[in-house]
């Protein structure tokens, strides 16, 4: 797990990047930084919702998520988060393969896209899941 607080402080959001290519997660979270979001990444989804427990009930502002992902994939992620008392965020997929829709509509996925991706598009999913217009 790592945890990037940017140069931020007061006012920025968070947004937690679950994903097992640390390139990818590199990117991701650089790009949020950019876009005024702190970012917390983790390299799947058991790593993920220990991260989510210590935030202690204070959920991120969209939880961007891989779904082909060792020890435990998105899928079972998902399930597993929903059945918490937690407070849910807006999950992002953002996943390879045939049928990306499909997987993201399994899962009740709040947005979808397929890799690769353009950082357009992902920044303009996180804003319309976040309400966060550009300046």
């Amino acid at each position: 797990m790592t945890v990037d607080k940017g140069s931020g402080g007061s006012g920025r959001r968070l947004i937690l990047i679950v994903d097992d290519d640390p390139g990818i997660r590199d990117v991701v979270s650089m790009t949020m930084e950019d876009e005024g979001f702190d970012s917390i990444t983790a390299a799947d989804g058991q790593e993920a919702l220990d991260v989510l427990k210590e935030l202690d009930g204070h959920p991120p502002e969209a939880i961007i998520l891989d779904m082909n992902m060792p020890r435990v994939n998105g899928w079972e992620f998902a399930r597993r988060y929903r059945e918490t008392d937690l407070p849910h965020a807006p999950i992002i997929v953002v996943t390879a393969g045939h049928d990306v829709r499909k997987r993201c509509e399994e899962i009740g996925a709040d947005g979808c896209i397929g890799k690769p991706f353009e950082l357009d598009h992902l920044i303009a999913t996180v804003q319309h899941h976040t309400h966060q217009h550009p300046a």
